[in-house]
């Protein structure tokens, strides 16, 4: 028998049912912690040094202990050692204005997601947890992508010049990706089991309502 197993409905850790709902409750919920921080970020930076996101992985010349990491894409200071790189990745693309837009839109995803799974036993419609499918999949995609970017200069940390520092770094980041991938994956599953009941429900419904129709069937 397989340790885990994963279904539409529920997952199975050595014999033991755990509903999906409850398992996209409980890694939503961590998620809106790690984005609700990474938000609080930005807010600090643009209202106490006027930033959009003062980000400085340098010690000797960082503003303040709040912004030496990128919590979002759990990087404390691993890209630093990796690439040499001064600031946040963020800082590289475009100031950080993208990375507070995906806060905010990640965090709204996610709140109307807790709604809908406190909702679950009342059928509420699935296109609700359509944001939800969009931001968390786009999440570990761009998650995916920053992993295999940085795969090689990984790999000879890992195996040439083992490093602790580097591998505590690495630890934090791939504990954040896995549970990430995990969530994905469960999401898109308890995605398909609501729909399939909801339209389960929807038939059974329609048969109710319509009995002439059902009769007419038989004969």
């Amino acid at each position: 028998m397989k340790p885990v197993q994963v279904y539409d409905d529920r997952v199975v850790i050595f014999g033991q049912n755990i509903s999906n709902c409850l398992v996209c409750a409980i890694l939503c919920f961590l998620n809106l912690i790690v984005t609700s921080v990474s938000l609080a970020q930005q807010v600090f930076s643009i209202v106490n040094h006027g930033h959009v996101f003062l980000c400085s992985f340098n010690e000797s010349h960082a503003v303040e202990p709040f912004l030496s990491y990128d919590i979002v894409i759990y990087d404390f200071g691993l890209f630093h050692r990796l690439w040499g790189i001064s600031e946040c990745i963020a800082n590289y693309l475009d100031g950080g204005y993208l990375r507070l837009a995906w806060c905010v839109s990640y965090l709204s995803t996610m709140l109307l997601l807790v709604l809908y799974l406190y909702m679950s036993d009342k059928r509420p419609p699935v296109y609700l947890m359509w944001p939800a499918l969009a931001m968390q999949s786009t999440y570990s995609i761009g998650l995916l992508i920053l992993t295999l970017s940085a795969l090689p200069k990984l790999l000879r940390y890992v195996f040439v010049n083992i490093d602790r520092t580097v591998i505590l770094l690495l630890t934090i980041f791939s504990s954040g990706v896995l549970i990430n991938f995990i969530f994905t994956y469960i999401l898109w599953h308890y995605f398909w089991f609501s729909e399939a009941t909801l339209a389960q429900y929807c038939s059974k419904n329609h048969e109710r309502l319509n009995p002439s129709r059902r009769r007419h069937q038989r004969v």
